[in-house]
């Protein structure tokens, strides 16, 4: 088993930019990607502005990790795994590298669907007019 090791992050601005890099986002790109406002967002990574509970419940979801080490530096920045996402894991390592990237759109197009907010929101659905039929709207599952 692979030992992960941390690098010293002494402040929460230390813990904000190392768990942005880790999804290797930008800084500038957090306003587009999550919705927040970029300069709040920088001057929490830089130690200018605190970091309320508020925004770190906000910044812990949108980057991934615990809300509480973001805040203090205790525990660990990596968040566990159930047992339903394992078995997930388990059955994409068993899937061809072209089944996998089929997965892989198939996720992407559902976090859209979805509006997770680690996505451009989705669009609207086309509404499509067929013949003796009534208008009906065309998303993504159903072509």
């Amino acid at each position: 088993m692979m030992t992960r090791h941390l690098p010293t992050l002494p402040t929460p601005g230390d813990r904000l930019r190392w768990a942005r890099e880790q999804l290797g986002i930008r800084a500038t790109d957090v306003e587009t990607r999550f919705g927040w406002n970029v300069n709040t967002y920088k001057s929490s990574e830089n130690n200018t502005r605190g970091l309320t509970r508020g925004k770190a419940l906000r910044y812990a979801a949108g980057l991934k990790v615990p809300s509480g080490w973001l805040l203090t530096g205790e525990g660990s920045p990596y968040q566990a795994v159930d047992a339903q996402e394992i078995a997930m894991l388990v059955k994409f390592r068993r899937l061809t590298g072209e089944h996998r990237g089929v997965v892989n759109n198939l996720v992407d197009n559902l976090l859209e669907m979805q509006g997770d907010g680690t996505r451009e929101p989705p669009r609207k659905a086309k509404v499509v007019h067929y013949p003796g039929d009534k208008a009906k709207p065309r998303t993504p599952m159903n072509g």
